[in-house]
Formats: C-alpha cells, sequence, structure tokens
C-alpha cells in the first residue's frame, strides 16, 4: 500500500508537471510570458476548486464502488462452489530418485 507521504509526492509533482504545461501552452498560443503566467496561475486555483467539486460528485455516485459488484460476485461464486464428483487418478512420477505416486482430483462422494 502506497503511503500518505508518496501520494502527496506524486500530488504535488503532478500539480507542477501540468503548471508547466499550462503555462508553455498558454506562453506559445498568447506569445506573452506574463500572460502565460497569469493563466497558469488562475488554473492553479481554478481546477482545485473544480476538482474539488468532481470529488464530491463523484462520492454520490455509487456505481464503481464495488460494493454492489462484489456482493454480487460473492453469491455468483457460493452458487458455483456445488461440487461435482472427480474420479481419483493416480499418476506415478520420479521425485529425487525415488518412485512416489500422487493422487489428482477429489474422490467422487460416497467412495
Amino acid at each position: 500500500m502506497a503511503s500518505r507521504k508518496r501520494h502527496l509526492a506524486k500530488t504535488i509533482t503532478w500539480r507542477i508537471l501540468a503548471s508547466a504545461d499550462t503555462f508553455l501552452l498558454a506562453w506559445l498560443v498568447t506569445g506573452s510570458v506574463a500572460a502565460g503566467g497569469t493563466i497558469s496561475a488562475l488554473e492553479v486555483l481554478t481546477k482545485m476548486f473544480l476538482y474539488y467539486g468532481h470529488e464530491r460528485a463523484w462520492y454520490k455516485v455509487k456505481w464503481g464502488t464495488g460494493k454492489d459488484e462484489l456482493k454480487a460476485e460473492t453469491e455468483e461464486s457460493q452458487v458455483e462452489q456445488v461440487e461435482e464428483p472427480v474420479d481419483k487418478k493416480v499418476v506415478s512420477n520420479t521425485y529425487n530418485g525415488k518412485r512416489r505416486k500422487k493422487v489428482y482430483g477429489k474422490a467422487a462422494s460416497g467412495t
């Protein structure tokens, strides 16, 4: 599991990379370093609020949280666990120079 320090470091480095990208694009489009800096600074502020609102909206959506899917998968796996009888197969092999027998499969019920 990733630590909080790692998440924080990734957040900060992503913010630096994203802001640098915005600055460069704004500078290239406008031809002005000052305009690029202003747009980049505004972008940092607006995207913080947009991200917060986006997260809050997604918090209300239950799709993809895994709770409903996990329950359905658990019920399906319980149904699939009905065992069918399987014949035992005895296979001999050599292990460290000694003959051994291995048993594969499950015994049929009642045997």
